[in-house]
């Protein structure tokens, strides 16, 4: 399965393309004067699906902000996954070890490893 997914088989789509405008009604029927700004937005995924959307101001501001502290948050947690990943490494080399030591004795090299 992780093979699958390195291969880009399984997971989400990745957004392929993303149009954006911004939008100001300057008045409406019952007022004379308003000034409200939304923003429209149609982002166009790797599988195809287009989705289209519009937040005003202030949610976009919102979604500005939750993007930038999901970035340092995962900018926080790159070196911990190195880190992972490293141990990770390091215990297969241990278990290769191990096992290659397992053999020998199996074999009838009693000391394991040349011993």
């Amino acid at each position: 399965m992780e093979s699958a997914v390195e291969d880009g088989k399984l997971g989400f789509p990745h957004l392929d393309n993303l149009r954006w405008r911004v939008d100001v009604t300057l008045s409406s029927n019952s007022l004379s004067r308003i000034l409200q700004k939304s923003i429209l937005m149609e982002m166009t995924l790797s599988n195809g699906t287009v989705r289209s959307f519009e937040v005003q101001q202030e949610q976009f501001h919102e979604l500005r902000h939750a993007v930038a502290r999901s970035l340092l948050e995962m900018e926080a947690l790159e070196p911990k996954l190195e880190l992972v990943a490293e141990m990770e490494r390091r215990v297969e080399r241990q278990t290769a070890v191990v096992q290659a030591d397992s053999l020998l004795k199996k074999s009838g090299f009693v000391g394991g490893r040349g011993g």
